[in-house]
């Protein structure tokens, strides 16, 4: 299934909307950094509504702009995600507002040079928490803490791909803060993070990455081919998922 989503993904490769450095918070947070991405010209791309880079208004101008479109390639995919999720979680998964769920995509197309190309093997995106959730509205008493974030990668690079996880958790509705064992810890700033011991959780094609989105954590660092013009892609579905009234919701 992975691999005809991908031919799909291609198919609609006009409908991509190129995201710059900076586009979402993570690497905004960053300025530095945001100004060496955008100067080698390093951007992503983004395929239907996605709430990290548009707010709740703009998710739903795309929404009526590509729901079908979405439903009609994507369709056996969002079906397996949801099978997929409730046989994990063993509870009841809906889409929210029964819309579709969308793809982030970084290319080879996009580094154009050797120099981009050292910058993504060397550097990662900033260590952060999932913060989609929190920023929308939801009904009074709705526990912002009961969430889920999950990937599904759809194509990864030649060398691979993951998931950098930082050991501390942060449930920021009760204000808690643990290490990996669930100790108490004291808060973590941004700087303190890079120095948490971390780990790598390797993407497998077709393999739901499924976690609570209160784990610190990031995009690693790339190991691409520094010459030649081997083309590549990471292509992964991105969501979370809050539990409300009986059941979890499900969106991008």
């Amino acid at each position: 299934l992975a691999e005809e989503t991908f031919a799909r993904l291609l198919k609609l490769r006009e409908q991509w909307v190129t995201r710059e450095a900076g586009s979402e918070d993570t690497i905004k947070s960053i300025p530095g950094y945001e100004r060496i991405l955008k100067s080698l010209g390093i951007s992503y791309f983004t395929l239907g509504a996605i709430h990290n880079y548009m707010n709740d208004e703009e998710c739903k101008e795309m929404v009526a702009k590509i729901d079908r479109v979405m439903w009609d390639h994507f369709g056996p995919v969002y079906k397996q995600v949801v099978q997929t999720l409730e046989s994990q979680l063993g509870e009841p998964v809906r889409l929210y507002r029964g819309h579709h769920l969308a793809f982030r995509i970084l290319s080879s197309e996009v580094l154009k040079s050797r120099e981009a190309r050292e910058i993504v093997n060397k550097f990662h995106s900033p260590p952060h928490f999932d913060g989609v959730i929190e920023s929308m509205d939801w009904p009074e008493g709705t526990q912002t803490n009961h969430s889920i974030s999950f990937t599904l990668p759809i194509k990864l690079p030649v060398n691979g791909h993951g998931l950098k996880i930082y050991h501390a958790y942060h449930d920021s509705f009760n204000n808690i803060w643990k290490d990996y064992e669930l100790n108490d810890i004291e808060p973590i700033s941004n700087a303190q993070a890079y120095e948490l011991p971390s780990h790598i959780h390797k993407y497998r094609v077709g393999t739901l990455a499924l976690h609570s989105g209160m784990e610190l954590h990031c995009i690693p660092s790339f190991n691409v081919p520094l010459e030649g013009d081997i083309e590549w892609y990471r292509a992964t579905l991105q969501g979370w998922g809050i539990w409300l009234d009986g059941s979890w919701h499900i969106l991008s």
